[in-house]
């Protein structure tokens, strides 16, 4: 178990040390100016806030969890840069013409055509998919579950997504709904199903809507 206090006080000793204002750094990442006193005091915050302050701080997350004391940061094209450079090719005769191939973002935690979950409380994994005019366009995939959003999208469907905060009317997007996330088609002043089996969302009637990105496929659709 990570003791919180231990970690919030590595995040302000780092700061201090690159002469960041705690305050303009939440105010960056637009948090709660009490998010670090809170969290100090144990209340939970989410993996991928922790990983927007290692970011702004150029730290790794490692470093701010005290698992490592090197703070040594890279920016994530470089570690998949140096992931790239790494991986051992081995040449065959046969695959002198493979497709070309990229690597892409996967969260494993799905985007609900139901119920809902939040898909970014774990890092992402890295996968090697076709290369294309629409994985070059992605920024990051996940999958898709259930139903609501059939035909055009199944349970099991690996959506390809690019980050945007805002989509148009008609378009299909992942969204965050007060602590889930969904993927719906954008209405007017509503998140549609697909299928006529399930209810629409009245945006009015949540507390926090926000857009992930722009749906823009499915992997190897």
């Amino acid at each position: 178990m990570y003791n919180t206090q231990n970690i919030a006080n590595r995040i302000k000793a780092t700061a201090k040390s690159k002469k960041i204002s705690i305050k303009n750094m939440l105010t960056d990442l637009t948090l709660g100016i009490n998010t670090i006193s809170q969290f100090a005091k144990g209340q939970v915050i989410s993996s991928i806030n922790l990983a927007r302050i290692a970011d702004y701080l150029e730290c790794s997350v490692d470093y701010l969890l005290g698992r490592t004391d090197d703070p040594t940061w890279h920016k994530p094209e470089e570690v998949l840069a140096e992931m790239v450079q790494k991986t051992p090719i081995i040449m065959k005769p046969q695959q002198k013409h493979k497709k070309p191939e990229i690597m892409l973002p996967y969260y494993p935690q799905s985007a609900s055509a139901g119920d809902g979950n939040y898909i970014f409380d774990e890092l992402p994994e890295w996968r090697t998919v076709p290369k294309n005019s629409k994985t070059e366009e992605a920024d990051f995939m996940l999958m898709v579950s259930g139903d609501s959003m059939l035909p055009k999208f199944a349970d099991g469907d690996i959506v390809l997504v690019k980050k945007t905060p805002s989509i148009f009317e008609g378009e299909i997007g992942i969204f965050y709904i007060d602590g889930d996330a969904f993927i719906k088609q954008m209405g007017s002043g509503e998140l549609i199903s697909l299928n006529p089996d399930y209810p629409n969302i009245a945006i009015k009637t949540c507390n926090d809507v926000r857009c992930f990105g722009q749906v823009i496929g499915v992997l190897d659709a």
